[in-house]
């Protein structure tokens, strides 16, 4: 059983899910996906990497521009939670995106694909390469043609500040800022109890960019909206997003 197997119920609990800042992040990463040219015709299918139960798949159906999210995570704890939630136009298949995904899925038919909160979790630049490979491989080549569209956004903790203190508490097991130092997380609630615990992996900018670019993304593009209080980036490739 899997880290997040353990800790599935109580990171999927409304203690988590429905703190201000979280919900904000959802709002705003969905309205910006929402906004993409490549989702203009409201019948878009996305691939939502590291879906968890579907709490930001629910939030990307929600825009109005999202026919169906099909969300990948290795944790089937967190994937039974998510399909006993019934929130329609979401689907779940059980894939570690850290590894190859297999070619029924790579057949064009999603025209975007989002990460969140999930680029810390690979523990490898191995895992990295596999999992930007696994973005470039699920994507609607027609789409990505498109002047200006973007097809693949997803959020990180921020590279300068990878120690967040809002309702978190982090602490360095390795070396602090350097590639693949391991960070242990403790969640709060609003009420100050914790709620789980759990491991991430640090990574800078400059190694994220080269791997994406080695996977065939192109230039990665970083925002930190004001939303976001300092302690997360969002990171897209494809054109430029509001």
């Amino acid at each position: 059983m899997g880290e997040y197997d353990v800790i599935a119920e109580q990171f999927s609990s409304p203690k988590r899910e429905d703190q201000p800042l979280w919900n904000k992040m959802y709002a705003v990463v969905g309205r910006m996906v929402g906004g993409s040219p490549s989702l203009s015709d409201c019948s878009a299918v996305v691939a939502d990497f590291g879906c968890g139960s579907g709490r930001f798949g629910k939030e990307l159906i929600d825009t109005g521009k999202v026919n169906l999210v099909v969300g990948f995570d290795g944790s089937a704890e967190m994937l039974r939670i998510g399909v006993e939630r019934r929130i329609p136009g979401l689907s779940f298949v059980q894939q570690d995106i850290f590894e190859k995904i297999p070619e029924q899925w790579c057949r064009g038919i999603f025209r975007f694909v989002t990460a969140y909160n999930v680029i810390q979790c690979a523990s490898s630049e191995d895992q990295l390469r596999t999992f930007f490979q696994n973005v470039q491989s699920l994507l609607n080549v027609s789409v990505g043609k498109l002047e200006n569209t973007v097809q693949f956004v997803a959020v990180l903790i921020h590279p300068g500040h990878p120690i967040p203190e809002v309702q978190a508490v982090s602490t360095w097991i390795d070396c602090a800022m350097v590639d693949g130092s391991r960070i242990h997380t403790t969640l709060y609630g609003v009420d100050g109890g914790e709620i789980c615990s759990f491991q991430n992996y640090y990574w800078r900018k400059e190694t994220l960019e080269r791997i994406a670019q080695s996977a065939g993304l192109g230039n990665l593009c970083w925002q930190c909206p004001s939303e976001f209080d300092g302690t997360s980036l969002i990171i897209f490739s494809g054109g430029r997003i509001s």
